[in-house]
């Protein structure tokens, strides 16, 4: 079953009609234009007549618009737009007495267009019905680019005044990080940028929103997702374009237009069925296909010598191995480590193999820290005022029993930590850790992913084996097993990917910053059922905020490479001032 946009043959109207055959498609219009008193109708495309047959011309011709004529009807050329000058030369040959009143164009199947009066400039758009909103919906629009938006003029002039002024001083370099503008103010802007918008198309794409959001955020910054430091989250764009977006399929929603062409815009599959569309590589988010080149006296024999040379020294004990030689040759065979996976079919044993100090702690901080600085400008690091600030936040506004136990769990642990002597490390380590695995429950439980926790945090009890490691029920992608008293109480986080073990530590910060840098460093896209929780991580606890491309497959569009939810929360925890009681104990300490 296809789309087809469907003209009558004097261009008075045009429907949307779903058919899988011409045969069909012919039965559904003489129903649909009442043309059942003829015996057949002919199929020609509407901008030059050229006859549809059969079902295969038919199907090559699904995205152009096809006129339904009757069996004696003859194609007609759709008629000439006139141009400016051809407008005003024509008014001022045919004026009217009544020279104050809009003048209104009649097209006939003939092609002429006369002016019932002399043409005046006005801004009034006379209100129409949702029946007649739904006609209008596949009419024939004055020929524009594809994105247009990028060329729209916003209408500064028609916002409140005090709204205006707010947003002229906030250009002010002083105050613009500092001011922040209110939900309400933000939806004043939208309700009156988004009419504008629909002058032109009722039926505006993403990426229209997404070029006029743009332009908005370059004239004022302050209407950007920023972060504490005055920063975009993202693109920026997210709360702003999507505001638009979804005012404009309110006003649409009378007629379900947005749904209408929602489905139509889908794709279709050779076997006639709808698909979803494929998610793109996962490059976009600014790792895959980056290939440096070799040093300055490298080549790729002397890169081969290297390499062999680390493959040995692997095997040594660590206390026989030359640390600083090994750091060394890291560095400068970095070109070939990303060779590899740049081939997309590294998996960790060749990795392992080829290069087997790569999946060491410390070097693979160092290969990821580079591979992210070179795109996003941003170490990988870890934010413990941030993981309090999430805790704060949730003691305030969360209503779940689970993330009310996760909370309690915090305070048993600190009360712990503060009674602790001085032989107590442990207890004062398993707050810290407590500290980590409670804010990545309650981010999972603000997206509602705790059913995927264990894609992520996976307990065994005490004593746990590797081979035990390995059985445990997880997913393919890294993930943390925690083997202790309990997942907040870990002795060992052993880090697992691709059925193998990467490492284990002690901390499980440690044990979360390596997940997450094999996420890049194998250019993995996010499990489904927690997308948002690692894309918040990502962007909030790491920092690792890029304004194009999204390893979530949950995102909502390309424009915006954030998804809605994710920048809801940094928005969120952007306004929330964290006021801890006196005297308290913190667990960063």
């Amino acid at each position: 079953m296809l789309p087809f946009k469907i003209w009558c043959e004097k261009r008075e109207m045009k429907k949307c009609i779903i058919a899988d055959s011409l045969k069909n498609l012919e039965e559904r219009v003489q129903e649909r234009f009442l043309l059942s008193q003829f015996d057949s109708v002919k199929f020609v495309l509407e901008e030059d007549g050229t006859a549809i047959e059969d079902d295969a011309s038919l199907v090559a011709f699904k995205t152009n618009v096809i006129m339904a004529l009757s069996e004696n009807a003859v194609w007609t050329p759709p008629a000439k737009k006139s141009s400016p000058d051809d407008l005003n030369s024509s008014s001022s040959g045919s004026a009217s007495p009544r020279s104050n009143e809009t003048s209104s164009l009649t097209l006939t199947p003939s092609s002429s267009l006369t002016l019932s009066s002399s043409l005046t400039p006005t801004s009034s758009r006379t209100p129409t019905s949702s029946r007649q909103r739904s006609r209008n919906f596949y009419a024939a629009a004055e020929p524009r680019p594809r994105n247009w938006g990028s060329t729209f003029q916003v209408p500064w002039s028609k916002l409140p005044t005090q709204l205006l002024t707010r947003l002229e001083n906030s250009r002010n370099r002083e105050t613009e990080s500092a001011m922040k503008l209110k939900n309400t103010e933000i939806n004043e802007i939208v309700r009156t940028v988004v009419p504008e918008i629909r002058v032109t198309s009722i039926n505006a794409g993403r990426d229209v929103f997404g070029a006029v959001a743009e332009t908005m955020v370059e004239k004022y910054l302050v209407l950007a997702d920023l972060d504490e430091e005055g920063k975009k989250i993202g693109s920026g764009l997210g709360t702003l374009a999507v505001k638009m977006e979804e005012h404009n399929n309110y006003l649409n929603r009378p007629s379900k237009n947005a749904t209408l062409l929602a489905f139509i815009s889908s794709p279709v599959g050779a076997d006639g069925k709808r698909k979803r569309k494929k998610d793109k590589k996962s490059e976009q988010s600014g790792t895959a296909d980056w290939q440096p080149e070799y040093p300055e006296l490298e080549d790729e024999k002397t890169q081969t010598e290297k390499k062999k040379w680390l493959i040995s020294e692997a095997r040594k004990s660590e206390k026989d191995r030359d640390t600083e030689k090994v750091l060394n040759y890291m560095e400068v065979t970095y070109a070939s480590q990303r060779l590899l996976l740049n081939s997309g079919n590294a998996t960790v044993l060749e990795l392992k193999t080829n290069w087997p100090f790569l999946l060491e702690t410390t070097h693979l901080f160092n290969h990821c820290e580079r591979l992210i600085l070179e795109f996003h400008s941003d170490a990988i690091y870890w934010s413990p005022e941030k993981l309090k600030k999430i805790i704060f936040f949730m003691e305030q506004s969360v209503t779940v029993e689970k993330a009310k136990a996760i909370l309690e769990r915090n305070e048993e642990l600190k009360a712990r930590k503060m009674k602790a002597a001085d032989d107590g490390c442990r207890i004062v380590q398993a707050a810290k850790d407590s500290q980590v695995v409670g804010a990545v429950q309650l981010i999972m439980h603000r997206f509602d992913e705790r059913k995927g926790c264990n894609l992520l945090l996976v307990h065994l009890e005490e004593g746990a084996t590797r081979d035990e490691v390995l059985a445990a029920p997880r997913s393919p992608s890294p993930c943390i097993v925690v083997v202790g008293r309990n997942v907040y109480e870990g002795t060992t986080h052993y880090v697992v990917a691709e059925n193998a073990i990467i490492s284990a530590h002690s901390q499980a910060t440690e044990a979360l910053s390596v997940a997450y840098c094999l996420m890049y460093l194998f250019n993995m896209k996010y499990p489904d059922r927690i997308g948002y929780t690692w894309e918040f991580i990502q962007r909030y606890i790491f920092k690792n905020d890029p304004s194009e491309g999204s390893k979530n497959p949950k995102r909502r569009a390309a424009f915006i490479n954030i998804s809605p939810p994710v920048n809801s929360f940094v928005r969120d925890l952007v306004r929330f001032k964290v006021v801890e009681p006196a005297g308290e104990d913190e667990l960063d300490n």
